[in-house]
C-alpha cells in the first residue's frame, strides 16, 4: 500500500494527493492517507481533499502513522522488520527515484512538481472535481466569467504570508509591479481581456492594484469554502498567479489548450529553495522584484 502525510492547505494537500495517487496507481494498490497532522493542533488548516471526487482511504494504522516521526535507525528497522520503505522529500527539486518506488511505501514531504503525477492528468482532472453543487454567489460568477472575453484569473495571496513571520521570512512578497507586466503582457496578446481577482485581502487590493482593463473583484468565499475560488480560477482561459500552491492548481485544472499562465519567476527569498521544480515549462515567467 502506499500511504501519503497530508498536511498544510488545500493547495498542498493537492500536490501531495496527486503524488501518492500517482504511485498508487503505478503500484496497483490503494492511496492511504495519514491526517494526523491536523489533529495534533486546533489551529492548523483544515483537511479538505474531501470536497474533491478524490478517491482515498484513511490510515488509522499506528505501525504506519508512527513512520511520520521516526529517525532514520527506526526507518530502517521499519524497512527490514516490517517491509515498509518511508521516504522523506530530500529538497524542492524533482526526485525521479520516487516515481520507481515498489511495494508498501510511507512518503513524506509536499511533492510540487507536476513530473510526479503528469503519467495520470485525466484521472486527476476528474478526482479534482467538486462533489458538491455551487454556492449560488459562485454559480452567478462562473455564468460571467463563462460570458466573458478572455477572462484572465489573477490571485493575490496575502494573509499569512504577511502577518506570520515564518512566512514573512520564506516566501518572497509579490509587488504590485508583477500583476501590472502580467497583465499588460496579456492585453498586449490577447487584445480585450477582463480580470477577476481573488485574493484573501480585498480591502488592500482595492487600494493598492488598479488596471486600465475590465476587472471584477471575486467576493464571498471564505477560508472554509475557498476551493469555490479555485474552480472559478479554472474557468478562466488564461491565469496569473501567485507564489502559491492555491492559485497554482487553480491554473494548471484550466483546460483551456491555449491558456497562458503567468507565474512569479521566483517563489521564496533564498537560492535554495528557488531551486525547484514547481512552475511548468510551458507556463511564462514574470519577474517579482
Amino acid at each position: 500500500m502506499i500511504t501519503m502525510m497530508i498536511c498544510g492547505g488545500l493547495g498542498n494537500q493537492m500536490f501531495q494527493y496527486a503524488c501518492g495517487k500517482a504511485l498508487a496507481i503505478r503500484n496497483n494498490t490503494e492511496l492511504f492517507l495519514d491526517l494526523s497532522w491536523y489533529e495534533e493542533a486546533k489551529d492548523r488548516r483544515k483537511f479538505q481533499l474531501d470536497i474533491w471526487n478524490t478517491d482515498f482511504k484513511i490510515c488509522h494504522d499506528n505501525k504506519w502513522l508512527r513512520l511520520k516521526k521516526t529517525t532514520k535507525w527506526q526507518r530502517f528497522k521499519s524497512r527490514m522488520l516490517d517491509n515498509i520503505r518511508v521516504v522523506r522529500e530530500k529538497n524542492m527539486q524533482f526526485d525521479k527515484e520516487i516515481l520507481d518506488l515498489r511495494g508498501d511505501v510511507y512518503l513524506t514531504g509536499f511533492f510540487q512538481s507536476e513530473a510526479y503525477f503528469s503519467d495520470i492528468e485525466d484521472r486527476l482532472r476528474k478526482d479534482f472535481t467538486l462533489r458538491d453543487d455551487l454556492s449560488a454567489s459562485t454559480e452567478c460568477w462562473a455564468d460571467k466569467i463563462r460570458s466573458s472575453t478572455n477572462p484572465v484569473s489573477l490571485h493575490v495571496r496575502r494573509g499569512d504570508y504577511v502577518s506570520v513571520p515564518a512566512n514573512i521570512s520564506m516566501f518572497k512578497m509579490i509587488p504590485v509591479q508583477y500583476y501590472e507586466k502580467a497583465v499588460s503582457y496579456l492585453k498586449n496578446i490577447l487584445g480585450e481581456i477582463n480580470v477577476f481577482v481573488f485574493t484573501n485581502d480585498q480591502e488592500w487590493v482595492k487600494n493598492n492594484i488598479s488596471f486600465d482593463v475590465p476587472t471584477f473583484f471575486v467576493e464571498e468565499n471564505d477560508e472554509d469554502n475557498g476551493y469555490m475560488d479555485m474552480y472559478l480560477m479554472s474557468l478562466c482561459h488564461h491565469n496569473i498567479i501567485a507564489n502559491s500552491t492555491f492559485s497554482w492548481w487553480g491554473a494548471w485544472l484550466n483546460v483551456n489548450s491555449e491558456k497562458k499562465v503567468i507565474s512569479p519567476s521566483l517563489w521564496f527569498n533564498t537560492d535554495e529553495l528557488n531551486n525547484n521544480d514547481i512552475i511548468p515549462k510551458s507556463w511564462i515567467r514574470v519577474e517579482a522584484i
